[in-house]
C-alpha cells in the first residue's frame, strides 16, 4: 500500500514531485485503488495546488516520496498535521505593512517628535500660551525668554547686535552699514521665493525679511569713502517650523532691486555672510528628573538643540581676471 510521507530532506527538484505523482497514479491504475490509497491521492493533488508558487517553504514539490510502511489512515493524518503547522506558521510569518503588531513583539517606542510623525508627544498635543501645563498625568514646561538666552549667552553665540528675541528688541537694531537706528518710514517686505516687495507697516511675519532703508551706488560710508555695491540693511524672522531662538535676526543685504554686475570695472557684488550657533525646538521633549521629583509627577521640558544659522552681513564686491582694474592690482 502506497503512503505519502514527508521527510526533513530538502532541495530536490520540482521535476521529482511530478514524477513521483505520476509513478503513484500508474501503480493504482494497475489495480482497483482502496479508499485509503483515493485519499492520498487526493491529498498529495492539494499539496501540490497549496505549493506551487511556494518553493522558498519547508514543503516542495520535491518533498514527496512515496513508502510502503504502516496503513494509511495515521500517515494521512501526519500529512495533514504537518502540512497545517507549516501553512498556519506562514500566514503568522510577520508582515512589515501590517499596521497589527505580531504577539510577542515590543510596540515600537512612540516618538516624540512632533514634526513627520503622526505619534506626537502629549505635551504637543494642546494648543496653549501657557508656559507650564498638565496633560494626560504629566506636566509639560516651556523653556522662557530669559532660560533661552542665558543658554545663547552660556553658548557664546549671543550678540544683540546681529539678534533679537522680539520684535520689539528688533525695532532698536542699528545699520550694519552705517550704524544708525532702523528707519521704517519707507520700510518694505522682501518676498525671497518670488522676488516680490510689499509695502506693508506691520510686523514681520514667520519667514519675512524686511528692508528699512538702502544705500545706492557711490554714496558715502561710514568712513567717508564711497560705495562701490548698493546695500539695504534688513530684518529677518525665522519661520515658524521649526521654532527658532532668537527669532529676529539683524542683516546687512546686497540690494534686491539692483543689478549685481557692475560692467564698466569689469566686477560684480557678492552676498557675503557668517553664521552663529543658534537654538531650536523641532517638537521633542524630555523628562526632568529634579522637577519631576519636585512635583511628584513627570515633568517634561521642551528640547531645544543647537543649529547653525547663515547671517548675511555684508555687500562685496569681487572683480573678474578680464577687469581692467585686477590688471592694475
Amino acid at each position: 500500500m502506497f503512503i505519502v510521507q514527508l521527510p526533513t530532506a530538502k532541495g530536490a527538484t520540482v521535476s521529482r514531485y511530478d514524477t513521483i505523482y505520476n509513478a503513484l497514479r500508474k501503480t493504482l491504475d494497475s489495480k482497483a485503488p482502496t479508499q485509503g490509497q483515493n485519499e492520498s491521492i487526493a491529498i498529495l493533488k492539494a499539496h501540490m495546488a497549496l505549493t506551487k508558487d511556494t518553493l522558498d517553504t519547508e514543503i516542495r514539490r520535491s518533498d514527496l516520496e512515496i513508502t510502503n510502511t504502516a496503513p494509511p489512515t495515521p500517515a494521512v493524518a501526519k500529512l495533514r498535521s504537518k502540512r497545517n503547522r507549516i501553512f498556519s506558521r506562514r500566514s503568522r510569518q510577520w508582515n512589515p505593512f501590517r499596521l497589527v503588531t505580531q504577539q510577542g513583539r515590543k510596540h515600537p517606542t512612540r516618538p516624540s517628535n512632533l514634526l513627520g510623525s503622526t505619534n506626537v508627544h502629549p505635551c504637543n498635543t494642546v494648543e496653549t500660551s501657557e508656559m507650564s501645563y498638565t496633560v494626560d498625568g504629566i506636566r509639560c514646561r516651556r523653556w522662557d525668554r530669559s532660560e533661552l538666552q542665558n543658554r545663547m549667552k552660556c553658548m557664546g553665540s549671543y550678540s544683540p547686535r546681529y539678534l533679537a528675541s522680539s520684535f520689539e528688541e528688533a525695532l532698536r537694531f542699528k545699520d550694519l552699514d552705517s550704524g544708525d537706528i532702523f528707519d521704517f518710514s519707507k520700510s518694505y517686505i522682501w518676498h525671497h521665493l518670488n522676488n516680490a516687495v510689499i509695502k506693508r507697516n506691520s510686523n514681520i511675519k514667520p519667514g519675512e525679511t524686511r528692508i528699512s532703508q538702502c544705500h545706492a551706488r557711490k554714496t558715502r560710508t561710514e568712513s567717508g569713502h564711497l560705495r562701490i555695491c548698493p546695500t539695504c540693511a534688513a530684518i529677518t524672522r525665522q519661520p515658524a517650523m521649526p521654532r527658532r531662538f532668537p527669532e529676529y535676526i539683524n542683516e546687512l543685504l546686497c540690494d534686491p532691486k539692483k543689478a549685481t554686475n557692475l560692467p564698466v570695472i569689469g566686477g560684480f557684488c557678492v552676498q557675503k555672510s557668517f553664521t552663529l550657533d543658534l537654538l531650536q525646538f523641532n517638537g521633542e521633549w524630555q523628562l526632568d528628573p529634579k522637577r519631576s521629583v519636585e512635583a511628584g509627577l513627570d515633568v517634561y521640558t521642551e528640547k531645544w538643540t543647537t543649529y547653525t544659522q547663515k547671517i548675511r552681513r555684508h555687500c562685496a564686491c569681487e572683480l573678474v581676471d578680464s577687469s581692467p582694474i585686477a590688471r592694475m592690482l
